[in-house]
Order: structure tokens, then C-alpha cells, then sequence
């Protein structure tokens, strides 16, 4: 703190650590330093803990850390030596870089609003929004989302976003029920977490799955609404949380717990939460678990960002799965990310590109659910945030409150779009909202034709003979791998090899 007094407003703070804050802030009034979470929550920072500086445990420390120094410069010299663009499978890979992500392209489903916008007219704004939304779906009673069509006409940037509509998109009412009573757990367990003042507790966040447990009555990972809204809200949450997601995650029994971890496995930004994904997909060997393991494995391979691709490459090898060798070998003849491929649409055939696209999740509510009729709880709602009105300082509000009077709201019985993952990303201007928020990333299938087809194919005639794509030096790595052999890079070559080997057990 700058100074010994404190204002009324400062001195009611909770304390908490310092790691725990994404930016710290100094009161105008007291000018004391407080830190602010995620979340927009503020606190004090607990005091940091005196040592001795030339206490024999720090002696003993500084000569182990001196020695661990040059190990790691050691290491270093020979990661950088070896060029090694994919991780061995006894180890975790490193995090994704930062800018890779920052290249993907923003979608939304309408344009920005200005960073200066006064709230009340942004809350008109989106107010007008909604309304138009009712007007079109209301053209067609038997198109309920028909705004969704209206908006791809007028927006083309949504168009190939993979939008999932009608009766697939919706739950019924005990399935809301039970999904929203498992939102309100995971609101009340964030909550108890930011409050909890114990370090050791930010860790391995002992309050959060206390409470969770308690208020879904220990069947908080044995249920498909839990699993979905652990996954749902968890996924940008800080690694730790992450890691203890997974944790949990790895006793559950359930088929949508595998399907958790083999994301985590490929989508995880840190190669720790990766790795104990993979140690539990490693004891999950049921048909079902296998089956949607491998659907998550290849999308992953196949996913139009190299960083994804190689993360997917890496689980299939450390997890030994000798059996997605002919699908990892099919996919050597299929077209590089990013590179047109023929495709089915409304029956015709057509250009298309694969592509990762980004959206801002606070921003967009009314991309990925309907507006609200009632504010009921069995429409599982959720307030849509006002630009220009700073973010709620609790985990409950920052998730949506039922019945909210006379404020826009979704509902999360109907989801449009399912993202493959989440990351909290830094934006600038955002004040009053948080400088890092969250955005969601999912594949495109775009229609390419016209100058910017023939573009694209005069890339692809001016590669140097030879090219493979980084998505697919990632695949002919894990043929190599599990099979200890190599074939020229192409997908008969590798048949061969695998039929070779398979005649030969």
C-alpha cells in the first residue's frame, strides 16, 4: 500500500493474493494499490512473506538454482539445436504463440460498437436489435431461426460459421433445468473461490469445488448438464482452474467427460493441462471413450492452425493410437488448410476454404443464443452486457441473472454455435470493460470463387515441388513415429507401409 490509511471504500476490500490480479489499480482517494481479478472484482493484496536473505535455506536455494540455471541453458542450446517443431510424447508441448492467435480473424453479428458509446444508447441499440430478431423469426413460425438466415445475407462474414438450428440446437425443459441449477453451481463455486483468502486454496481451488459438489450434491461430474457448464465456463478460465478441471474430469465416468479431456489434450493452451489430459484419456479405454477420442484427435490434425495441428499430433502419438494410422494417412492427399477444396452446398458444387475465425464472447450473445421471451430460469438466462457499463464485480452476475428487470437477455437453452475453444485475449480501448476478455474460436467453411479463388489457386501453382503443409509434416510425424518407418509423403505410399506391417503381425 502507498500509504498506512485506508479509505471506508478500500478498507471493506477482500484480501487475496497478488497472483490472482490481471491488472493493479491505485484508489484516487488513498492512493492505495489494490488488485482487480478477471472479473472486474477488486481486492487488497495480502502481505508478501519475510525471509532472511542469507539464510541457510537460501544459501542451499541459490546454489541449486545456480546448477538447475546451466541445465536449463544446457537444454536450451539443444532444443534450439535439434529444430524440433513437434514435442516427443514423453513431455508437454509448449503454449500456444500468442500472436498466432491474435492473426485470427474477428466475426460478429453486427458491427462494433464505438469504444466511447454512451450506455444507455448502446442499451437501445441492442434493445432495436432484439426486437428485430423476434420480427424475423416471427415471418415464419415454422423457421424459428430464421434471423439466423437474415443475418448471413446481410453479414457475409457469418457465412460457413457452423451454425446448428431447429430441434438440435435446443433442450428441452428438465434438460434446462438441470443445466441451469449446474450454471448456478459453477456461479456460486467462483464466487467462493474469489472470496476464499487462503493462497494455497488459488491452487488447487478446494473452495470452488466444495461448494460445487455441495450444491449439485456430489453429481456435479456425473451429469451431462454438469460436465457442460464446468467445460463451458471453465475453458478461459487461468491454468490452474484449468488443470483442476481436468483433475476431476479424469474420475469421471461419463462419455462427455472423455470428450472434455480429448479437447483439453488438443485445444489446452499450457502443455501441463495438456499432458494430464492425456494421462487420463490414457486410462479411458471403452469403445464409446475411444470413439469420441478420435473424433476430437482428428479434427485437431486437421484444424487450419498449425499450433492445434501439432498439439493433436503429439496426443496421438504419446497415447499410442496405432489404429488412426490409415485416417492420419488419408489425410496426406486432402487439401492443405486454408487451400479450396470441392464441397456439397444446397446441392451444388462448390470452392470452399476451411478457416479459423475468432468471436468475442461478451460482444456476441445474440450470435450463439436467441433473446430471452421470459427471464425464466428454464431458459437457463444470461444478461447481455452493455458496452460502456463496466463488467459485474461478481462471478454470478458475470454469467447472467434470471429475471433481470428491463435488461436485455439470451437465453442458454438454444446454442447456435459450440466454439472449440476459448482463451482470454487482451483488447485494446476496453475500458470500462476488462483489458483481457474472452474469445471463442471455432472453423469457418467459407465459399471462395472469382479473383480471390484464382488467387489461391496461383499459390498454390507457385509452391515449390515437394510442399507440405505444416498440418500435414504433422501427420507423416506420426506415421513415422508409430510405425518406425518412413514412405515419401503421400497417402498410397503409406498404405503400403501400414498393409506391409499389418501382414506381417
Amino acid at each position: 500500500m502507498a500509504g498506512n490509511s485506508l479509505c471506508v471504500a478500500c478498507a471493506q476490500l477482500p484480501k487475496k493474493d497478488r497472483s490472482l490480479a490481471v491488472k493493479t489499480v491505485r484508489c484516487p482517494e488513498c492512493q492505495g494499490e489494490f488488485g482487480v481479478t478477471s472479473y472486474g472484482s477488486a481486492f487488497r493484496f495480502l502481505p508478501a512473506k519475510r525471509r532472511l536473505l542469507l539464510s541457510p535455506g537460501f544459501i542451499t536455494g541459490g546454489v541449486i538454482g545456480a546448477a538447475l540455471f546451466s541445465f536449463v541453458l544446457v537444454m536450451t542450446a539443444l532444443g534450439l539445436w535439434s529444430h524440433d517443431q513437434i514435442v516427443r510424447k514423453d513431455r508437454a508441448a509448449e503454449p500456444a504463440p500468442g500472436n498466432e492467435l491474435a492473426r485470427v480473424k474477428e466475426v460478429a453479428v453486427d458491427k462494433p460498437f464505438p469504444s466511447d458509446i454512451n450506455p444507455r444508447v448502446a442499451k437501445r441499440e441492442i434493445s432495436n436489435f432484439i426486437t428485430r430478431i423476434r420480427q424475423d423469426n416471427a415471418r415464419d413460425p415454422k423457421a424459428r431461426d430464421a434471423f439466423l438466415l437474415a443475418r448471413m445475407s446481410e453479414r457475409p462474414e457469418l457465412r460457413g460459421l457452423p451454425f446448428v438450428m431447429g430441434d438440435a440446437c435446443r433442450i428441452n425443459v428438465t434438460q434446462a433445468q438441470s443445466f441451469q441449477g449446474s450454471v448456478q453451481a459453477v456461479r456460486d463455486g467462483l464466487e467462493s473461490d474469489m472470496r476464499s483468502q487462503a493462497p494455497s486454496a488459488h491452487n488447487e481451488h478446494t473452495p470452488f469445488w466444495n461448494t460445487y459438489f455441495t450444491s449439485t450434491g456430489n453429481q456435479g461430474t456425473d451429469s451431462q448438464a454438469g460436465i457442460a457448464a464446468l467445460s463451458q465456463i471453465l475453458g478461459p478460465e487461468r491454468q490452474s482452474m484449468r488443470a483442476s478441471l481436468v483433475q476431476q474430469l479424469a474420475r469421471a465416468k461419463r462419455t462427455e467427460a472423455t470428450r472434455v479431456l480429448a479437447r483439453s489434450a488438443v485445444f489446452d493452451a499450457s502443455g501441463d493441462v495438456r499432458l494430464a489430459a492425456m494421462k487420463a484419456l490414457k486410462e479411458r479405454n471403452g469403445n464409446q471413450d475411444l470413439a469420441v477420442t478420435n473424433e476430437v484427435l482428428m479434427h485437431g490434425l486437421r484444424y487450419p492452425l498449425a499450433v492445434v495441428s501439432k498439439r493433436a499430433a503429439n496426443a496421438i502419438i504419446y497415447l499410442d493410437r496405432k489404429d488412426l494410422l490409415p485416417q492420419v494417412a488419408d489425410f496426406l492427399s486432402a487439401p492443405a488448410p486454408g487451400d479450396p477444396e470441392q464441397a456439397k452446398i444446397d446441392n451444388r458444387s462448390e470452392c470452399v476454404v476451411r478457416e479459423v475465425v475468432r468471436i468475442n464472447h461478451h460482444r456476441n450473445c445474440l450470435l450463439c443464443h436467441p433473446p430471452s421471451q421470459t427471464g425464466q430460469t428454464q431458459e437457463v438466462p444470461g444478461v447481455i452486457p452493455i458496452p460502456g457499463t463496466p463488467f459485474p464485480t461478481s462471478p454470478r452476475e458475470a454469467y447472467g441473472q434470471a429475471q433481470s428487470s428491463g435488461e436485455p437477455m439470451v437465453r442458454a437453452d438454444t446454442t447456435y454455435l459450440r466454439q472449440d475453444f476459448s482463451v482470454m485475449m487482451p483488447v485494446e480501448n476496453a475500458a470500462p470493460w476488462p483489458d483481457m476478455q474472452r474469445f471463442d474460436f471455432l472453423v469457418r467453411t467459407r465459399t471462395v470463387e472469382g479473383k480471390e479463388l484464382a488467387a489461391l489457386q496461383e499459390r498454390i501453382q507457385q509452391r515449390p515441388a515437394g510442399f507440405l503443409s505444416e498440418n500435414h509434416k504433422a501427420a507423416l510425424y506420426v506415421l513415422r513415429e508409430l510405425t518406425g518407418r518412413d514412405a515419401a509423403p503421400n497417402a498410397a505410399a503409406w498404405h503400403q507401409v501400414l498393409a506391409a506391417a499389418k501382414a506381417n503381425e
